[in-house]
């Protein structure tokens, strides 16, 4: 986010394709936590930390793309 503020928001396409490409694992990433949690022969802890971290991903990175178009 500092290049694109130093930028003045004018950076290559390849930043912007890359934060879609994470955004877009960030949520394959959740779908895949989300399923674990379902999962009868597994120890829970790690389905909930799954769960978790993949969600302040997603909401980490969607809110790196809002904040561009609001931007």
């Amino acid at each position: 986010m500092n290049a694109a503020f130093r930028g003045d928001g004018n950076l290559s396409m390849y930043y912007g394709s890359a934060g879609i490409l994470m955004l877009g694992i960030s949520l394959a990433d959740f779908g895949f936590a989300i399923r674990s949690l379902f999962d009868e022969e597994s120890f829970m802890t790690f389905p909930r930390l799954a769960v978790f971290f993949s969600l302040i991903a997603v909401i980490s990175w969607g809110g790196t793309y809002v904040v561009g178009f609001i931007i």
